[in-house]
């Protein structure tokens, strides 16, 4: 698959990078290691199309004579050698039982908010929870940290209310928490997170 990066800055720290396989099909183009869109179609790569980066900056890409081109703010690329990911195959590639794990914490998050429904401090707690899970799932760290948040406060509304009663209510969330911290480190999923 053929790739090409573009400096975006005089010590190519931020990149561009233009990923196609054929003529026909999509070209991926991304922005550090973040997505920023596709030309579908072999006209699109020839008419071109404009991305906006996370700043507000336009850039545009086309290709000429099958070799992309690429402009930011109307001014032309350096084109640089493309990084090479040292583990081809592996990137951004969840494990099972991480997949697994997030899937059944949302389910099992929504549920148990469900029947504790009228508790609505809960309900608010929840919904950080399952942002915290969406945002592992599209590959954030700031969804783990979420997490924690959500543990702790968890925790804490079920001393204030008394509910040490039920310890799966309380302590499932940490042990959760817990299997989370040894996937994200153990598959190396952290180091490839946004």
């Amino acid at each position: 698959m053929p790739v090409q990066d573009f400096a975006l800055d005089t010590t190519a720290t931020n990149r561009l990078q233009v990923k196609w396989d054929t003529q026909n099909d999509p070209v991926s183009v991304r922005f550090n290691a973040s997505s920023l869109g596709i030309l579908i179609s072999v006209n699109e790569r020839v008419i071109g199309k404009t991305f906006a980066l996370p700043n507000g900056s336009a850039v545009f890409i086309r290709f000429v004579n099958g070799m992309p081109q690429a402009f930011l703010n109307g001014y032309q690329l350096m084109a640089v050698e493309a990084r090479v990911d040292p583990k081809p195959g592996r990137f951004r590639k969840r494990g099972g039982y991480l997949s697994i794990w997030i899937i059944a914490n949302i389910v099992l998050v929504v549920v148990s908010t469900l029947l504790i429904s009228r508790f609505f401090l809960f309900s608010l707690i929840a919904a950080i929870g399952i942002v915290g899970l969406v945002a592992l799932w599209a590959w954030k760290k700031w969804g783990f940290y979420l997490l924690i948040g959500y543990v702790a406060l968890n925790f804490v509304m079920a001393l204030i209310l008394g509910l040490t009663r039920t310890l799966p209510f309380v302590f499932l969330p940490m042990v959760s928490l817990g299997l989370f911290y040894f996937w994200l480190w153990r598959s190396n999923t952290w180091n490839l997170m946004n």
